[in-house]
């Protein structure tokens, strides 16, 4: 074998060595994808979570809202009262004996500087409970998170092993994906029957102790109608 014929014999092996799976059809790696996204906005879990996220921060921000509310009032009036000063103020006569009136004005514009840094207050105690408040709400939002993430997981996972899939990648972290391989929706819908079947769970248990109690409340009655006989 001459040395023409030995790179011919190297450039087909190394040719053929990349054409070709190096392992058998069924040892090939299942790869799948799941939006993160999706799971969250769609499924059943993901709406609770962000429900009660939602109702939480109705409810420790209602107050700030109402004292917002009140500031803007009083932000309005001092304003008003602002205006009301200067047009005054530029309406006087220098001629005329104006003391009285001066005074009265020189009275309400200091009043007006009082007001005005007790408005300043108002703000700044507003936007600080502001501030407590988000702090508030992103540490509840990272623990709602990470018992949801938890519960994701455990469900990709058993269906990992359910189907043999050998990779699972998150679509939003991977440049593109061919549509066919994404398992999201297979993902949503065990979510949603893990989901309903607590939900229905908790509901029968409520309804268990609701007939305990009703028991226990009418065997009390017989009871007490036994002794007065």
């Amino acid at each position: 074998m001459n040395l023409s014929t030995k790179k011919i014999f190297n450039f087909t092996f190394f040719s053929l060595f990349f054409a070709f799976p190096i392992y058998p059809e069924s040892q090939k790696s299942t790869v799948v994808v799941i939006s993160g996204q999706r799971v969250m906005t769609e499924s059943d879990l993901g709406k609770q979570v962000q429900e009660s996220l939602q109702k939480k921060q109705q409810e420790l921000t209602a107050p700030l809202q109402n004292k917002e509310k009140n500031i803007r009032e009083i932000e309005k009036k001092l304003l008003e009262e602002k205006n009301s000063l200067e047009k005054e103020f530029s309406s006087l006569d220098k001629n005329l004996n104006t003391d009285d009136r001066l005074e009265s004005l020189r009275e309400r514009a200091l009043k007006l500087e009082d007001d005005k840094r007790n408005l300043d207050r108002m703000v700044q105690t507003l936007r600080a409970d502001a501030q407590k408040i988000e702090s508030k709400l992103s540490e509840m939002y990272q623990k709602e998170m990470a018992k949801i993430d938890t519960q994701i997981k455990e469900t990709i996972k058993e269906l990992a092993q359910r189907f043999n899939w050998d990779v699972v990648l998150m679509e939003e972290s991977v440049v593109y994906s061919n549509p066919d391989i994404s398992k999201t929706n297979l993902v949503i819908e065990e979510l949603n029957k893990k989901t309903r079947a607590k939900k229905l769970e908790k509901k029968q248990a409520i309804e268990k102790q609701s007939t305990s109690n009703d028991k226990k409340t009418t065997n009390t009655k017989s009871t007490a109608e036994d002794d007065n006989t």
